[in-house]
């Protein structure tokens, strides 16, 4: 027990801003039951729920640590209801080609020039042996406002595909699917995306209208050609058994590999999107995340244990599983920290190695230090003493 003591002082000190880890063993603050703060009550450059005498990052701060990867500087952040800076700025929308797999591991993939252009236009070929053409389109939004909706509109006769759909199947979407790709509620986002494929054996115009929380609303379009010399789309490319995949316990999906089809900037993290459902790989999961993220292959699948997933909380389910040291089940941590003995060193702390930092990214540690509080910094830091605590008792 002494021994344990000294290694949790030597934690709490490993952190720059001091945090204390006193009360981990309770459950995690729940943030989502507290009002959020909203733009108009923040200010538009630090949060300002921290204590007076506790300094908060400053705005550039927030956009380095967090935000760089968008195609636009925010202007203004506010603190949301996980306890993280939600970035604002003015609202850009767009509709285009979709060409990328959104993410890469490394950097999101918002299209900043459809975000620039009033309309696009694209030319896609006929699927081989038929009359139709596979379109696909993207639809993006960088810094929507609380409460703000978008909505895709197709013409009649072109058609709005199920991400079940493969090259040589081409499914419908239900009701329920059309309603999750085509309409979208924005909060706490500070950049969304959407991906989606239609069917069309003619010429058609697409819109993406957005619609703001006071009723002002602007929209984008792209004509979309069908040509027979034009390349046809691939839906789904070969990914092979490299990538893996966290997804919760439940049905085993209908297909083995496929294609991001949505990423969210929440709370500084990419929260994304696989065939439609949720995925828990982002870019700052620990450095035991799934290597190949995010090409996914559902053949490697972490089932996850009671307390780990809290149905509809997307946010707080991708920190719980790749932000709790304990809950990776993929065995991708190979080498756990050691954990220095301390019984030659009476004033504890001295010979103790850098666990955070040994399990833990700059900004992850950064989160930590700056907004000990949020639910983000509350797991990290519970997961370290138990991992520590875990080492130590063996």
């Amino acid at each position: 027990m002494k021994n344990k003591h000294r290694i949790k002082q030597c934690l709490s000190l490993l952190l720059a801003g001091g945090i204390a880890l006193a009360n981990l063993g309770v459950a995690l603050p729940a943030f989502a039951e507290d009002a959020a703060a909203t733009p108009e009550t923040a200010s538009a450059a630090t949060p300002e729920t921290a204590e007076a005498n506790v300094p908060t990052p400053n705005l550039s701060q927030i956009t380095e640590n967090l935000y760089d990867d968008l195609p636009d500087a925010p202007t203004g952040s506010y603190l949301g209801s996980m306890g993280l800076p939600v970035a604002t700025g003015e609202t850009k929308i767009g509709i285009s080609a979709w060409v990328s797999d959104l993410y890469d591991g490394v950097d999101a993939h918002m299209d900043a020039d459809a975000l620039n252009a009033d309309e696009n236009t694209v030319t896609i070929g006929k699927t081989p042996g038929t009359d139709y053409a596979i379109v696909p389109l993207l639809a993006q939004v960088e810094y929507p406002a609380d409460g703000a909706v978008s909505e895709i509109i197709l013409p009649d006769g072109v058609e709005l595909l199920s991400y079940l759909s493969t090259d040589y199947e081409p499914i419908p979407a239900d009701e329920q699917e059309q309603a999750e790709i085509l309409h979208q509620t924005y909060s706490e986002q500070s950049a969304a995306a959407t991906g989606l494929y239609v069917k069309a054996s003619a010429d058609f115009t697409a819109q993406l209208v957005y619609t703001d929380s006071d009723g002002s609303s602007q929209s984008k379009a792209i004509h979309v050609q069908i040509s027979e010399d034009a390349a046809p789309t691939q839906m789904y490319a070969d990914t092979g058994d490299d990538g893996i995949a966290a997804y919760a316990a439940g049905p085993t999906p209908p297909y083995a590999t496929g294609k991001i089809t949505s990423i969210a900037k929440e709370g500084g993290t990419w929260l994304i999107w696989f065939n439609g459902q949720e995925a828990y790989c982002c870019s700052h999961g620990l450095n035991g995340q799934p290597k190949g993220c995010p090409t996914y292959s559902f053949s490697h699948v972490s089932r996850l244990e009671p307390g780990q997933y809290t149905p509809g909380n997307h946010y707080a389910n991708q920190v719980n599983i790749w932000g709790g040291l304990g809950q990776l089940s993929l065995d991708m941590l190979d080498d756990r920290p050691v954990v220095a003995s301390l019984e030659d060193d009476p004033e504890g702390c001295e010979e103790q190695p850098d666990i955070l930092g040994s399990l833990y990214d700059e900004t992850q540690q950064w989160i930590m230090e700056n907004y000990p509080d949020s639910y983000a910094a509350q797991t990290y830091i519970a997961a370290a003493e138990e991992l520590v605590n875990g080492t130590d008792a063996q």
